[in-house]
């Protein structure tokens, strides 16, 4: 049976950070299956938590006021600068998730992890392949596979451990003895048992692409500017935030990295965004372009890299309705500035830091915005993303 725990916010937040505040909530405590926000009057008041085992009042209290006091309450909320906006009209009736099941399209495997059939396969490798086009066509750049496991070290240059500790995944194996392999045959071991015989945590899952690429360069000195492209799977840990296609722990990212001076970083990221843009907008779809920030956590400053983020336009976010009122970000414009150049001695011709910034496209989200908006019939697709065969 569920416990269900009340906690009332010291100071009330303004109704704008609702979001702000539901995005963290289940990163509190693992024992929290579903809260709701209270509030009245443009003011949130308090959070009603139900949680599995032994989590206390007093440490959700306590761990809620700390992620307001640090993630959300200094945060300075304006209108959100709008950079695109398609002229299609996303349409009404669109597929939803239990549809796509039910048809077979897409399977669940298990937490935050989907598997895709046909012909939603097809179409997420051609709109892949029109992503690529563009961006070598654009920028000239080079395409790389990266391996799908990453050094923790790298996370740990990246500042990755820091700014965004609830979505690291690591992988680890047995101690490296006899003794433990023969134990561990013989128990089988799971869970915390199975704990003790590990040990290593040197590498971990990939939470995007563009930290393959800085590892890459680690150490180089560019001559001139460099744009790099990669697809792979990436891992974060979502908690109970997982959702259909929408938000996953294992999905596919195409990342486009750019490195060289300021203006090339910058100028390229504009010009990229721009050819997305229109590219979706050659799709048929409804959506923006605008400005957005990532979900830093628990860090003291956290509430103002948040809007110094926005402010300076480090990052804009491609969001595409899928239905119900909701849209998803599909993409992701960021411009690093030297942030990537110091923490790996990435220098250019003079030896200076270089400057970075890069693109990512989710590529399930992608499709589901696509099916969402198109339907799940390859004949009403845009041509361009149809199967070979119709």
């Amino acid at each position: 049976m569920a416990n269900v725990h009340i906690v009332h916010l010291e100071t009330p937040l303004r109704e704008e950070f609702r979001q702000e505040l539901a995005r963290r909530i289940y990163f509190l405590a693992e024992e929290i299956v579903e809260f709701t926000i209270d509030g009245s009057d443009g003011l949130l008041t308090g959070v009603r938590l139900s949680t599995r085992d032994t989590v206390s009042t007093d440490q959700l209290h306590r761990r809620l006021h700390t992620v307001i006091a640090n993630d959300i309450r200094h945060q300075r909320v304006g209108p959100v600068k709008v950079y695109w906006r398609s002229s299609h009209e996303a349409p009404d009736g669109m597929p939803d998730f239990a549809r796509l099941c039910d048809e077979g399209l897409v399977v669940p495997m298990g937490e935050g992890q989907m598997a895709l059939a046909e012909p939603l396969l097809t179409l997420l490798d051609n709109a892949d392949r029109q992503l690529v086009a563009l961006v070598r066509r654009e920028t000239g750049a080079v395409q790389y596979r990266y391996p799908t496991l990453m050094r923790t070290e790298t996370l740990r240059q990246c500042g990755y451990m820091r700014s965004f500790p609830q979505h690291l995944m690591f992988v680890t194996r047995l101690h490296g003895d006899s003794d433990t392999y023969a134990a561990f045959s013989d128990r089988l071991a799971f869970g915390d048992d199975l704990l003790a015989m590990c040990g290593n945590t040197d590498y971990c899952l990939p939470p995007t692409m563009c930290y393959h690429t800085f590892q890459q360069l680690s150490g180089r000195r560019l001559g001139e500017p460099m744009a790099i492209t990669a697809r792979g799977k990436s891992f974060r840990h979502e908690s109970r935030y997982h959702e259909g296609l929408s938000r996953l722990w294992d999905f596919t990212i195409r990342e486009m990295v750019f490195l060289g001076s300021r203006d090339y970083a910058r100028q390229t990221r504009e010009r990229i965004m721009r050819s997305v843009c229109e590219l979706v907008e050659s799709w048929g779809l409804g959506g923006r372009c605008e400005v957005a920030s990532d979900p830093f956590f628990v860090g003291a400053a956290t509430a103002a890299r948040i809007s110094s983020q926005r402010l300076l336009e480090l990052k804009f976010e491609l969001r595409l309705p899928i239905g119900g009122g909701r849209d998803i970000a599909c993409a992701s414009f960021n411009f690093h500035d030297q942030h990537f150049g110091d923490a790996f001695a990435i220098t250019g011709a003079e030896g200076e830091s270089i400057h970075s910034a890069c693109v990512g496209v989710g590529l399930e989200r992608l499709t589901l915005a696509i099916v969402s908006q198109h339907g799940t019939d390859p004949r009403a697709w845009p041509e361009t993303l149809r199967p070979s065969d119709i």
